[in-house]
């Protein structure tokens, strides 16, 4: 028995897992055929797999000393289901300013310290039971447990203050700027209060004061993001449909435009949740092709918004008959090159409510777009 172990250990030691394969036929027509859809299949199974276990390893960013983005999104996903009713939990969002002209300056390694140094006024100006992650590279969040409005806002200025008048700081002139969200208030997925928080920081910084709490005439937009994000999930499944249609996107072949259009929104529809879509791609004046949901109702200003921003856009839609109740629009739009691409999806609140993640994976599908009507472009006056 003691061997049996050992040996199985051993196994262990380099086998992740076993893939079976049967046939229901009596006769098993399973034949060396299959090999080549095996092996790709095995390398994207131990790419998932990788993924995780380093997820699971970082819990701690070794330079700031506080939770990594995703520890800490796993942490405010267990604090949210343990809350208690009428409970308001805060978002925080703390950016130092002109991080890339103080690391232009000064130096990568001072800009690391006074990421450390930022951190360490942080950790020393918040509750046991708070959480702190470090979210992008000079961005941190935070999550305050039961705090009432008007504390998240002294709680914010409190911090700015403590920050900035940090001698450290003073010695590089640091400043920061405080975005803010509220649960319920702004609403109840994590995503999303994260992304509004991301939208009223924004906004903050063309203000004095430089800190800001969201309401409803921000809308909200995608902010910054890795790059995985949306493709990504911790729902493997879902990571896999991500992952095959974006591949089949890119894939398709350019002779035919209409072609293309038509599978476009094939895979829309499978990567999406919407009510009603909206798609368009202008190659010429004379070629066009366009595709809208009846009765749906577009914001023409934040589609023009969106082309400004470069990025995805979310915002919530109004328009709709008050028995429809709000929408949440997700859009991306690109006019360059003599061509433009416009998608805009539109979701019932409580059905879909868009967050950062879905943004950016419609800004990384859009981009595709773009460069597949590029090509379009580019082949028709070969041609000619």
């Amino acid at each position: 028995a003691f061997k049996s172990r050992k040996k199985r250990k051993e196994i262990s030691n380099y086998i992740r897992g076993v893939l079976y394969f049967d046939s229901k036929k009596y006769c098993n027509n399973i034949t060396d055929s299959i090999n080549p859809y095996i092996f790709p299949l095995v390398q994207y199974l131990n790419l998932l797999l990788e993924y995780k276990d380093i997820q699971k390893e970082l819990v701690i960013c070794p330079l700031t000393g506080v939770l990594t983005r995703t520890y800490f999104l796993n942490s405010v996903e267990k604090l949210l289901k343990q809350r208690v009713q009428n409970e308001t939990i805060g978002f925080m969002v703390i950016d130092i300013d002109q991080m890339a002209k103080i690391n232009l300056k000064y130096g990568n390694d001072i800009g690391d310290e006074i990421i450390k140094e930022v951190a360490f006024v942080i950790k020393n100006s918040v509750r046991s039971y708070d959480l702190i992650g470090r979210y992008m590279g000079e961005e941190f969040i935070l999550v305050f447990p039961d705090i009432k409005k008007n504390e998240l806002l002294d709680k914010a200025s409190f911090m700015k203050k403590e920050i900035e008048k940090n001698e450290f700081m003073r010695k590089y002139d640091v400043t920061v700027t405080v975005g803010l969200s509220l649960l319920p208030e702004h609403g109840k997925e994590i995503e999303i209060l994260i992304s509004k928080a991301i939208t009223a920081l924004n906004s903050a910084k063309g203000n004095k004061n430089k800190i800001e709490i969201w309401h409803e005439g921000y809308g909200f937009s995608t902010g910054r993001h890795d790059l995985l994000a949306g493709i990504w999930d911790m729902n493997i499944v879902k990571t896999e449909v991500n992952v095959r249609n974006i591949v089949e996107l890119i894939m398709l072949e350019e002779n035919d435009a209409q072609f293309f259009f038509n599978r476009l929104l094939i895979i829309l529809k499978r990567i999406f949740v919407y009510d009603y879509i909206f798609a368009e791609i202008v190659c010429s004046d004379t070629k066009k092709f366009i595709y809208k949901d009846k009765d749906m109702i577009l914001l023409d200003k934040y589609v023009r918004k969106a082309r400004k921003t470069e990025n995805a856009l979310i915002i919530l839609n109004w328009r709709y008959q008050k028995e429809q109740g709000i929408f949440s629009d997700l859009i991306f739009s690109d006019e360059s090159g003599g061509i433009s691409v416009t998608l805009y999806f539109s979701s019932k609140m409580d059905k879909k409510e868009y967050s950062q993640n879905d943004a950016n994976l419609l800004k990384i599908i859009g981009r595709i777009v773009v460069g597949h009507t590029k090509h379009f472009i580019l082949k028709e006056r070969d041609i000619d």
